[in-house]
């Protein structure tokens, strides 16, 4: 029995480190970008918005209802798409929006 209790113990120890942390692939995606920051694009987010078009190395803010975020997609190069849902902040979007991901300039000649 006492095993049992701490193998339950051990795993609810474990289950709960994970969630709390952040995941530890988002820097593959790009980086979140101060609120008072530029961003050379505003993207309004609507119910009906489920796909949107980009270049990597954009910046771009994010608006939803009275939300928003901005987000730098200087992630890897080899990101052709990404869902929204993974960078916005948590429960903003309630619904799949889909960052189809264009290469820039930089990319195309390897000057990044």
């Amino acid at each position: 029995m006492k095993i049992h209790l701490i193998l339950a113990a051990s795993l609810m120890l474990f289950l709960g480190s994970a969630a709390a942390q952040p995941d530890k692939y988002l820097r593959l995606l790009g980086d979140p970008v101060p609120p008072s920051s530029y961003a050379a694009r505003v993207v309004v987010i609507t119910p009906e918005t489920t796909r949107i078009n980009i270049v990597h190395f954009d910046t771009i803010k994010f608006v939803s209802g009275n939300e928003s975020f901005i987000w730098c997609f200087n992630g890897v190069s080899t990101l052709s798409e990404i869902d929204l849902n993974r960078v916005a902040p948590p429960g903003m979007l309630d619904h799949l929006v889909q960052v189809f991901i264009a290469k820039s300039p930089k990319d195309l000649d390897g000057a990044h």
